[in-house]
């Protein structure tokens, strides 16, 4: 009786008891997740989208808002019912054979020569930036808010011992690094409250933004951020811009709260750059980090401009509305501004985007014409679409970001590597706007998907090198939060 006691792993409520399970819910913010909302019944929470998602349902108001977990089309495969992930003992097999390391399976299959890629002769590079800016509008993962393992307090950007969260990224030793470097810093997701604390449930990880293709990433996913995003004194409804530069009469985004940027210099640590990035990676002589809806939007110089150039359009809209209207309140003006964006994103992508990326005949099975709305249907972002289907647009991404004057013509000034556009805000500033940006990417072809040429090596070797980081590999990156999240389906790579 007492061995089958020890073969069965015990539920946290048999640990502590309800009493405990409260205040612990009470002093992990989790209370607010497992809290069904209270729904307004204003004027305007009838006729707009709520910013954090919430209500847009009303028969299930937590469905597709911010900070909800993400849901299953199969269950996920960890190492134990604790939510480990498979990878964690490096001995452990699977089909009796051990898993490879990520970095090995990333050199392996994914590496390219910059300098031996194919292009795409029908798509720009444009359709590659469109995917990931729409996959920050749909998905944002949180990290574990700590930085140091919770048994032994190690920091887990120096540590290469596995304790949560820190899940470090082992160098094979096969690897060109081995001997320089032993390990890259990689952090656990944080799990949902929802999933994680109800017994027999698995880990479950957390979207912090909306599900819904809402422009999101233009006025964020909180009513707090989406407060700050606004200029409050303006009659117009406008967004705020920046009050120190500008492009000409066109504005610039705002530059994060200094002590924001102090404690966060370049968004959420989902990039698990090194301690030594944060002196200031995105920040050069004065210029500092932009603030947006979408805390990545510092990422790389093609999510700036795009940034850049949604907040100019809401700005530009709510004048001509107002013109249009001259009754209507700021609060009406900013959200009839904000849904036109919306709409404008949902057209492009299922208009423009998914039939490039489907094809025209799958896209007309998979994606009938719309025949209204169903409160039935759960809009929550899928964790395999977020963790790794969605992540295929990185073997589209090129090498070379152009950035092209009034002509079209390359500056030779201007560093042609995607690893130094990375977290530069500083030369849309100082190197001639988001212009520049949207020519190149209109005018540069995306990288052709082949087998044999998948991620080129500015990505799997020199990622946010550049901003005095680790170099780290964002194919090994992808695999690793694969296992992480608990993705079922080929062992030996997932």
């Amino acid at each position: 009786m007492v061995y089958t006691h020890t073969m069965v792993q015990p539920s946290p409520h048999e640990l502590l008891s309800e009493e405990e399970m409260q205040n612990l819910l009470q002093v992990t913010g989790c209370s607010a997740q497992l809290q069904r909302p209270s729904c307004q019944t204003t004027c305007l929470s009838e006729r707009y989208r709520s910013i954090t998602g919430e209500c847009n349902n009303r028969k299930n108001p937590r469905w597709g808002a911010a900070n909800t977990p993400y849901s299953r089309w199969v269950p996920p495969e960890y190492e134990d019912v604790w939510g480990t992930p498979r990878g964690w003992d490096p001995a452990r097999t699977y089909h009796n054979v051990t898993l490879p390391p990520v970095r090995f399976v990333s050199q392996e299959v994914l590496f390219t020569h910059n300098n031996n890629i194919s292009l795409d002769s029908t798509l720009s590079h444009l359709l590659v930036e469109w995917g990931q800016w729409i996959d920050h509008d749909l998905v944002l993962t949180p990290q574990s808010p700590s930085t140091a393992a919770f048994r032994t307090g190690a920091d887990c950007i120096q540590t290469c011992s596995r304790n949560t969260p820190c899940f470090p990224i082992q160098i094979p030793l096969s690897d060109p690094r081995y001997g320089l470097q032993s390990c890259m810093p990689f952090f656990r997701s944080a799990p949902s409250c929802v999933a994680g604390l109800l017994p027999h449930r698995h880990r479950e990880q957390l979207n912090t933004i909306t599900s819904f293709v809402d422009a999101s990433m233009v006025y964020g996913s909180s009513d707090s951020l989406a407060s700050a995003l606004r200029n409050n004194s303006s009659p117009l409804g406008t967004m705020a811009t920046n009050p120190h530069y500008s492009d000409g009469v066109l504005a610039y985004m705002p530059f994060m709260p200094l002590q924001q940027a102090q404690l966060d210099p370049c968004g959420p640590r989902n990039t698990n750059a090194s301690a030594a990035s944060n002196r200031s990676i995105c920040g050069k002589n004065t210029t500092s980090c932009f603030q947006a809806g979408d805390s990545r939007a510092n990422e790389h110089l093609g999510m700036i401009a795009l940034h850049t150039l949604f907040l100019r359009e809401h700005n530009r809209l709510v004048k001509e509305l107002h013109l249009l209207n001259p009754h209507w309140s700021p609060d009406t003006l900013y959200q009839e501004a904000r849904k036109i964006i919306g709409a404008i994103h949902q057209i492009v992508t299922w208009e423009q985007y998914l039939p490039r990326v489907l094809g025209e005949s799958a896209m007309s099975e998979l994606v009938p014409p719309y025949e209204g709305y169903d409160p039935e249907v759960d809009p929550s972002i899928v964790n395999v679409f977020a963790t790794a289907a969605f992540r295929f647009a990185h073997v589209t991404v090129q090498p070379i970001v152009a950035r092209l004057g009034p002509g079209y013509v390359t500056n030779p000034q201007h560093p042609p590597t995607a690893s130094e556009s990375l977290f530069a805000s500083w030369r849309i500033v100082q190197e001639g706007g988001i212009d520049p940006v949207l020519r190149g990417l209109l005018l540069s072809p995306a990288k052709l998907q082949m087998q044999g040429e998948m991620m080129v090596e500015e990505l799997t070797e020199r990622l946010f090198q550049a901003q005095g980081g680790i170099p780290l590999d964002l194919g090994a990156l992808n695999l690793q939060r694969g296992r992480d999240h608990g993705l079922p389906g080929t062992s030996f790579v997932l």
